[in-house]
């Protein structure tokens, strides 16, 4: 979901571009970094830990 969104925005702000390599890597770090919030990781670890 994060990096969807990340790549509707850049697609948004840059229309007559072309992606590049370092553009698909900046758009992967921000929904990597938006993915890893403190809260996200909590709560898969709650998740994993329910199934054992």
């Amino acid at each position: 979901m994060y990096y969807y969104n990340e790549c509707a925005s850049f697609m948004k702000e840059n229309i007559d571009k072309p992606v590049t390599r370092n553009d698909m890597a900046r758009i992967a770090c921000k929904a990597y970094l938006k993915a890893m919030s403190p809260w996200n990781i909590v709560s898969a670890s709650k998740k994993l830990m329910s199934f054992r």
